[in-house]
């Protein structure tokens, strides 16, 4: 996966697939908001912001990139930075079917 995105570029995101050691901080096919860190992807990482609405590095290997148009991309950026969530209801269907809902989310301590 390319980590690296420029400023005023797509905002990239994920799909959760294994939340192995972070059940609170991560839900399986959530769709989650990558930020850019060079340096942690060249170790097969990639930067989250997960359920703590914090960004923290995770192995890239739990999680699928989402291919998505500019458009989109902008829109999901723009629904996520409000309260609300985003989950893949069927993830092997081309293209992936994404839900979104709006509203208030639940926020889990860090690790409990």
């Amino acid at each position: 996966m390319d980590e690296v995105t420029a400023p005023g570029e797509t905002p990239r995101f994920v799909v959760c697939l294994r939340n192995d050691g972070w059940p609170v901080c991560l839900q399986v096919r959530k769709v989650y908001r990558v930020l850019p860190d060079a340096c942690a992807a060249r170790s097969g990482w990639i930067r989250v912001v997960d359920e703590t609405d914090e960004d923290y590095l995770y192995p890239a290997a739990s999680f699928h990139a989402l291919e998505l148009r500019d458009d989109i991309g902008r829109a999901l950026a723009d629904a996520v930075r409000g309260p609300g969530q985003i989950h893949v209801e069927q993830p092997d269907a081309d293209p992936p079917r994404i839900r979104v809902r709006l509203g208030t989310r639940h926020k889990g301590s860090r690790h409990g």
